[in-house]
Formats: C-alpha cells, sequence, structure tokens
C-alpha cells in the first residue's frame, strides 16, 4: 500500500489494519493484485480515504476487505456481473483463493466496502 500511496496524491490517504498471518507464499501475489486492484478504482472514482483491512475470523477464514469514502455503488450492483476488468480480476482472485466476493454499496467510510472471504490454507504436515 504504500506503493500505492503515490496514486492517491496530496488529496487523499491509505489506511492499513491487520492482523498477522501465516498464508502460503502462492497466495501473496493475488492478494496483492486484488489490493492493487481495488485500492486503484476507488483512488478513480473520487475517494480521498482508502481502508485496506486483514483479519482472521473466528471460524479461522481470513477476510480481506477494502473501503473508501468515495461515492459508493449503486445498490443493485452484483460483484458476479460487473463487467470491467478490475471487477473480473478480484472476482478471479477470490476464486483462486477458493474464497468468495462480497461488496457493501455504503460501507464503514460512507462508500463501496468490497471484501474477500477466504478459507485458511492448511498447511502440509512434515513427517
Amino acid at each position: 500500500c504504500d506503493d500505492l500511496s503515490s496514486i492517491m496524491g496530496e488529496r487523499g490517504k491509505i489506511l492499513v489494519e491487520g492482523t498477522e498471518a501465516d498464508l502460503p507464499v502462492e497466495a501473496i501475489p493475488p492478494i496483492g493484485l486484488a489490493v492493487n486492484e481495488l485500492v486503484t478504482n476507488a483512488s478513480k472514482y473520487g475517494a480521498s480515504i482508502v481502508l485496506v483491512t486483514f483479519e482472521q475470523t473466528d471460524e479461522g477464514d481470513y477476510l480481506l476487505s477494502v473501503s473508501d469514502d468515495g461515492e459508493g455503488l449503486p445498490a443493485s450492483f452484483d460483484p458476479e456481473t460487473g463487467t470491467g476488468l478490475g471487477m473480473k480480476v478480484v472476482r478471479m482472485v477470490a476464486r483462486q483463493l477458493g474464497g468468495r466476493l462480497s461488496v457493501e454499496p455504503k460501507g464503514a467510510l460512507s462508500g463501496a466496502s468490497i471484501t474477500i472471504r477466504f478459507p485458511r490454507v492448511q498447511q502440509p504436515v512434515e513427517a
């Protein structure tokens, strides 16, 4: 997110909150791709604050969320039928992680909030 902060310029900022997690190395590139797409889109559509959060649920799943203070999305927005390249990439990442995508048209920061919930990948046990 430090690298992405330059796209916000003087008019905004990216906040990052989260917990540490022991993720398999192959999960890192798709997570980075999703964050890049979602932060870029938030900035493109006028957000001045973007909040990226990563946390683990009580059930053991991971939640990756990007929220902003922009205009939000129409209540009828369906991430599964979105035709933009960015949303297609984010859908692909969610599937690659074995997760699912959800959208809140008006989230915590009053703009859109997009979350990928994906399961904790079990590491092989060494014999």
